[in-house]
Parts: structure tokens; sequence; C-alpha cells
């Protein structure tokens, strides 16, 4: 359900759809245990990451981090929160040049990959099947409605 709201960005505009997807009581001011950080700033002790085999190369650009902590969790260890540590995360910055529907595209792959393996095939095929709508309004709007024109520099 949350993955979907997800890929349709509805999480985003209606988050009382999935109150407990954006943690709203989480204490960013206490070091905490947690189901998973995000990759932009992960450090794993080498013997975990040795042993769990790192990211999984299936994954591109997403849910490589929450499929890691997963793992992670899935085999005995923590994953934890450390609120001393501070930095600046750019989001999407390796996207900024690609249409909203390549990025949506990328998301859903690796969404679609994430609940297969950690969920099941049900999950994973309904939603890529209820995404398919919103890929193809995103797509009927980033080429036709608005297209990006190219400038020279």
């Amino acid at each position: 359900w949350v993955g979907l709201l997800e890929a349709t960005k509805l999480l985003g505009r209606c988050p009382w759809l999935a109150p407990q997807y954006l943690l709203p009581q989480f204490n960013y001011r206490e070091t905490q245990a947690v189901a998973q950080v995000m990759g932009a700033c992960l450090a794993v002790r080498n013997s975990v990451w040795q042993e769990l085999g790192g990211f999984d190369n299936k994954f591109f650009l997403w849910f490589e981090e929450v499929d890691f902590c997963k793992r992670v969790n899935l085999a005995g260890y923590e994953v934890w929160y450390d609120h001393h540590i501070s930095l600046v995360h750019i989001k999407a910055s390796s996207f900024s040049q690609i249409s909203a529907t390549a990025r949506h595209r990328y998301f859903m792959k690796s969404l679609v990959r994430y609940l297969y393996k950690h969920v099941g095939l049900v999950s994973a095929g309904l939603v890529w099947l209820l995404s398919r709508p919103w890929f193809i309004v995103s797509y009927f709007y980033d080429h036709i409605i608005s297209p990006k024109t190219s400038q020279a520099d």
C-alpha cells in the first residue's frame, strides 16, 4: 500500500493515508535502533557488509539501502540512527537532468523488486499493475504537455 502511495506521489500530498510511514512521532534528537536508514549516510562494519554481500546490485539507486537494512535486521543485527551525525543530502541530484517519467520508471522497478524479494509476488505484481495508469499520465505530461526543451549555453 505504501509503495503504491509513494509511486503515485500521493504519500507526499496526502500523508494521512499512511502516517506510520512518515514517522511523525520520531525523535530526531535521540540515538535509537531503527528499521532502516538513508543510504546517503550509511556506516557498516566490514564483517557485516561481507557476511551479507553488501548492496544487492539488482537494485538501481532506490531501495538498495532499504533492502540492505532489512537483511541486516533479518541476520540478527541492528540498524541505528545516530542523532550526533549530520549531513546535507541533495536529493535527486543524480537525476536532475532526466524526466519524471524516467525517474518514476527507475523507482518502480526497484520498488517492485524489493516487494518481490521481501513481501512476495502478489504484492509486487499488484503495485506494478496499479502503478501503470500513473506511469501513462506522467509520460503524457512529460512528453506532450510539458516537454523539456534543450537550450544552448
